[in-house]
């Protein structure tokens, strides 16, 4: 893995690098990142990947940290919460439709 590009769309694109760990904010970057595979690992599950990112089992939160892995603040908001809230709704409202049968024409 290229470290020194973004983790998620792996380019280097004009937009700046964020790493979780230079916050300022009370989550330490461990705990960023552990939020971050776990919603990657959530969006793989409902067939809903806003890119397709292949982390292998390898890849970890230590493993991340470790190595500064940095991200474009837009990469990263395709993988937020609320996107992963607003796909899980659309998958159930999914398969719901697939499971109302369909009413017939003849009476």
């Amino acid at each position: 893995m290229d470290w020194s590009s973004c983790i998620i769309c792996r380019s280097h694109k004009v937009e700046p690098l964020k790493c979780p760990i230079d916050s300022l904010q009370k989550d330490s970057g461990l705990e960023v990142y552990r939020d971050f595979l776990e919603n990657v690992k959530t969006f793989k599950e409902l067939d809903a990947l806003p890119i397709n990112v292949d982390f292998g089992a390898a890849v970890t939160p230590e493993l991340l940290a470790e190595n500064r892995a940095s991200w474009h603040k837009s990469c990263r908001l395709k993988f937020s919460k609320s996107k992963l809230q607003r796909a899980a709704k659309k998958r159930k409202r999914d398969d719901s439709q697939d499971e109302t049968p369909e009413l017939s024409g003849s009476f």
